[in-house]
């Protein structure tokens, strides 16, 4: 997986490991960047940046069922996937404080872990 800017925008790309097939999975006037794979290698979790604004987003491996899991007019970003593939969890300055937050990846529930920023949340195994 691949991020490029080969129209002038960042979008998110896949191909196999022999270099062959680049596939585009995003379209769109945002950048996005900065993908995963989820471990159990079913969803996609990237950055989709528009202006100024930082949100989290998810899709299928083929770009289909593309999902907004964080919305907000300040910086949602630094995501890591929980082990069993149904979390992120992801910094933000949402509340006018940086902190940890929680979302599922269906984006029906975000939580607030921490009212303190932190760097790179990662899950323990």
């Amino acid at each position: 997986m691949a991020g490029g800017t080969r129209d002038g925008n960042r979008e998110i790309y896949v191909m196999r490991p022999d270099g062959r097939l680049l596939t585009r999975l995003t379209t769109d006037n945002a950048n996005d960047d900065i993908a995963s794979w989820s471990p159990d290698g079913t969803l996609i979790a990237f950055q989709s940046v528009r202006g100024e604004n930082y949100d989290i987003e998810v899709m299928r491996p083929d770009g289909s069922h593309r999902t907004r899991l964080s919305s907000s007019p300040r910086y949602d970003g630094q995501f890591s996937w929980s082990t069993d593939s149904k979390l992120l969890a992801f910094i933000s300055g949402r509340d006018g404080f940086d902190g940890v937050y929680v979302v599922r990846v269906d984006g029906a529930e975000t939580t607030r872990l921490t009212t303190q920023a932190s760097l790179d949340p990662a899950w323990s195994r």
